[in-house]
This record gives structure tokens, C-alpha cells and sequence, in this order.
């Protein structure tokens, strides 16, 4: 199990905030004994995104995690998006959940992963995986803040349905991101229609 550092720094919460706005509150997640524990999960609102609610890990920057593509430790935050109205009820679960393989496993997510699990992710919604991508719709220098001397990544993990699983693990990331750079709806929205 990884070791964390200190609590979190105003200047992560501060940063977290002007990209996502206002943490409007916390989840109850269950506790399980292991390092997710030491992981908060928030809704935020009124952020750089209008109309948007981010949901946010809060803490997990206190992993230095692994990279399975280098020698390099990775510190970052994983948040989902959605309209205001689209937030799922078991959002905070299904992120809890990666999190604590995450923290078991001591590997972070790297852009292009994607993240599957049997069945859908949402009670409303026909998308069955977390696809790891960087948040296209906040400015370049959001996507990452200094806290406390070290670099934290923002990590949007973008819900992906079945036929566009498919067309990532065929195809790979690279083109995958070609279709999420060419589409033509709000990604954000869980009513999208599929990409593929």
C-alpha cells in the first residue's frame, strides 16, 4: 500500500476550485481498511465550465503513484463531469471504487487507459468504461498545480460506451482521441450520443 504525504494543501484545494468550482459537498464511501480511505470525493459546482457539476477525488495526490510506462511517480486527482441535472447517484461509488484499485495496485492512470468493469457504470446510461483523457475544456495551464512543491495532475476520466470500448481497445488511444477531438456534442453531456 503506498504511503501518503500530508493533508491536502490550500493551494490544491484553491486550484481545484477555480477549475471546478465551489466543493458544494462530500460523499459518505465505505471504509475499507486500505489507502482509499484516506481519499475524499466531492461535487463541485460553478466552475470554468458552466453548467457542469465535477465530481473529484480530494487526497489522492498523497500517493505518489506508478507509472506503468516509466520509472516516473505520478501525484493526481481523477474527477467525471457531467451536466448539472446528470450527476449519477452512484458516481462517488464507481469513482471509489477505481480509486481503491489504484491505490491497491500503486499504478496510476495514464492518458489513453481506459477502465472497464462487467455491466454498466450508471444506473441511466449505456457507458461501460473510464476512459483517461485530459480536461479539454478547462485552459492548458489548469490541468496541472503545484501543491506543495509537487505537480498534480487533473485527470478526466470520460465515461465511453460499449461500441467505443471496442473501437479503443481495436483502434488504440491515439485514434481514439482523433474521435473525441472531432465530435460534435459536449462530451460532458451523458445524453451524447455515441462516437462510433
Amino acid at each position: 500500500m503506498p504511503e501518503p504525504i500530508q493533508d491536502e494543501s490550500p493551494a490544491l484545494v484553491e486550484h481545484m476550485e477555480l477549475c471546478f468550482g465551489r466543493i458544494q459537498h462530500g460523499f459518505d464511501t465505505p471504509t475499507t481498511g486500505d489507502a482509499v480511505d484516506e481519499v475524499q470525493f466531492v461535487e463541485c459546482r460553478g466552475g470554468f465550465v458552466r453548467g457542469v457539476s465535477v465530481l473529484s477525488t480530494l487526497g489522492l495526490s498523497r500517493f505518489a503513484l506508478e507509472s506503468s510506462a516509466s520509472e516516473k511517480k505520478i501525484r493526481q486527482e481523477l474527477f467525471f463531469m457531467g451536466k448539472e441535472d446528470q450527476l449519477p447517484d452512484n458516481a462517488a461509488a464507481v469513482l471509489h471504487q477505481v480509486v481503491g484499485h489504484l491505490t491497491h495496485t500503486n499504478k496510476a492512470v495514464l492518458r489513453g487507459h481506459a477502465i472497464k468493469r462487467p455491466g454498466a457504470l450508471f444506473h441511466k446510461w449505456d457507458f461501460v468504461a473510464l476512459y483517461s483523457t485530459l480536461p479539454i475544456y478547462y485552459p492548458n495551464e489548469m490541468w496541472t498545480c503545484r501543491s506543495e512543491g509537487i505537480e498534480v495532475v487533473l485527470c478526466w476520466l470520460l465515461p465511453i460506451t460499449e461500441a467505443e470500448w471496442a473501437f479503443h481497445a481495436r483502434n488504440g488511444w491515439s485514434k481514439f482521441e482523433n474521435l473525441l477531438n472531432d465530435a460534435r456534442c459536449d462530451l460532458f453531456d451523458l445524453n451524447r450520443p455515441s462516437l462510433v
